[in-house]
């Protein structure tokens, strides 16, 4: 059975993985702002509500915040947006994936294979 601790350590994986703040959660999720803090300082399971907005704020369902069986490489977790973009790469030829390949790097700042430098 899962507790609030357990609660509390997927929300910190799927926080991790998205590079978020606890702040970034109560504003992307309409919370007050004391809610994430009070969620670790107690360890208790959340409001269902409360978990909702969370999931919200992470872009996760809550049948994918609760599904480890939809663990990708690395223990990370992908969104349904992000499991529609691998479905539309699927989709397309090779050409067309190194055009996308080459749009997704260019708009991250990524030149070949490494992060771009612009100090």
């Amino acid at each position: 059975m899962l507790t609030g601790q357990d609660i509390i350590a997927r929300i910190d994986q799927l926080q991790s993985e998205r590079h978020m703040s606890d702040y970034d959660i109560t504003k992307r999720g309409n919370l007050s702002t004391g809610c994430m803090s009070k969620l670790r300082g107690k360890g208790n399971f959340p409001r269902l509500d409360t978990l909702q907005k969370i999931c919200e704020a992470l872009e996760v369902s809550l049948s994918e915040f609760f599904n480890m069986s939809s663990e990708a490489r690395n223990g990370e977790f992908l969104t349904e947006y992000e499991l529609r973009l691998v479905s539309y790469s699927r989709l397309i030829d090779k050409n067309q994936k190194e055009r996308l390949m080459a749009y997704a790097e260019g708009i991250c700042g990524y030149v070949d294979g490494g992060q771009q430098d612009n100090t």
